[in-house]
């Protein structure tokens, strides 16, 4: 279990106070809120989106996935998943599929669910499988200031 560097200094120089969760290695979002006890709803799941212009954060709870179309129509660009190999040169100190959804850490700009927005505590992976990141909701909001917000979530299939 290890933070990503760039998260930890991220967290560092804006003096936030968080807790880690280690958990056993897992695959996806929900695993870990299974496993952690962790209320998929206030699991911070970050999917990249890209076009020909850059990368976006897209920021959702764990149980959900992102409505690309919703996003591309609001911010008036064409969205797609990025690929793997980019994520992978993106993110060079997380594990794929581990993306802290802290996108000041990593120089993006982000648009944020509503439902991660209001929540009162934020989980989420801290660039590896095997912990989560705990900080409350106003210190989430705060670190996300420069966010657009919108309600950008489509109810997953896969929930229990």
């Amino acid at each position: 279990m290890s933070l990503a560097h760039t998260l930890q200094e991220y967290l560092e120089w804006e003096e936030v106070n968080y807790d880690i969760i280690p958990h056993p290695y897992t695959q996806s979002s929900l695993e870990t809120a299974r496993i952690t006890h962790v209320p998929a709803q206030l699991l911070a799941k970050c999917v990249v989106l890209g076009d020909g212009y850059g990368y976006i954060m897209a920021i959702v709870p764990a149980d959900c996935s992102v409505d690309i179309d919703y996003v591309s129509h609001a911010l008036q660009r064409d969205f797609a998943l990025a690929s793997e190999s980019e994520l992978v040169d993106l993110f060079y100190d997380c594990v794929p599929g581990s993306v802290p959804p802290l996108c000041e850490a990593y120089g993006f700009d982000s648009i944020v669910d509503r439902q991660i927005w209001n929540a009162a505590d934020v989980y989420f992976e801290g660039g590896d499988h095997e912990a989560l990141i705990h900080i409350e909701g106003i210190t989430f909001r705060e670190l996300m200031s420069e966010a657009a917000l919108g309600d950008i979530s489509l109810a997953s299939a896969y929930t229990h």
